[in-house]
């Protein structure tokens, strides 16, 4: 499979200090995507002193920064399924959560969604174009700013950035703290194929979230969740 989307998730203020995250055990075996390029050539060309064998956090949720304003940014966009690839996020607690999309596979390089999570469950989504044009405004309500999850949703079904949720409990998205000038963010790659039929390359959709938090879910919160898709 080829590489493919960098999002950029630029919060607005600033949030609470930052987690200290585990390391995810085991760390996933990584591939070269068949084009030749790497998520390690790719961290590289951004200054980042990652080893993306090594490096691997144990975070699947987050929560937004106090002020509620977030913003994602499609930097780069091309992976083969990346006009169809919707990123949005969902309520992590949720047995069979609602998608919230932000960035459709339409929008191309440069666009940005504005968004503002409300302190009662709502969701503002401004999508803007690469000349910051307005492209339109979406309303939610019942959204979990405190524990809230990333999804891609293509061709090949929908993927979630936590492991139980996607088939055979695998993962399909991949968390790396951020170093250089994006140091105290995080990086979250996706894998757009299932893990047993992919290149395990994890570039099909890179995001860099800025001022996030890792949810703290406790170890009986999460082992709930698994049970419920086994």
């Amino acid at each position: 499979l080829s590489f493919g989307a960098a999002l950029a998730v630029a919060y607005a203020v600033s949030a609470p200090a930052v987690l200290a995250a585990p390391l995810r055990v085991p760390q996933v075996p990584l591939q070269t995507g068949w084009d030749g390029y790497s998520l390690q050539s790719y961290l590289n060309s951004k200054s980042q002193t990652i080893t993306t064998l090594t490096d691997q956090l144990d975070v699947q949720t987050w929560l937004a920064p106090p002020s509620g304003g977030t913003t994602f940014t499609l930097m780069i966009e091309v992976a083969g399924y990346a006009p169809r690839n919707n990123v949005g996020i969902y309520n992590a607690s949720g047995v069979n959560p609602a998608k919230y999309l932000v960035l459709p596979g339409a929008a191309s390089a440069g666009w940005t969604a504005s968004c503002q999570f409300g302190a009662s469950g709502q969701l503002v989504v401004r999508l803007f174009d690469q000349n910051h044009v307005l492209q339109g405004i979406t309303n939610y309500a019942g959204v979990n700013r405190n524990n809230f999850g990333f999804y891609l949703e293509g061709p090949a079904g929908t993927f979630w950035s936590q492991d139980a949720r996607n088939p055979g409990g695998k993962p399909q998205a991949l968390t790396f703290a951020a170093t250089g000038a994006y140091a105290g963010q995080h990086w979250q790659c996706f894998e757009d194929l299932p893990y047993a039929s992919s290149d395990i390359d994890y570039q099909d959709a890179i995001l860099l979230l800025y001022q996030t938090q890792p949810t703290a879910v406790s170890g009986a919160t999460w082992s709930r969740l698994k049970e419920l898709y086994r």
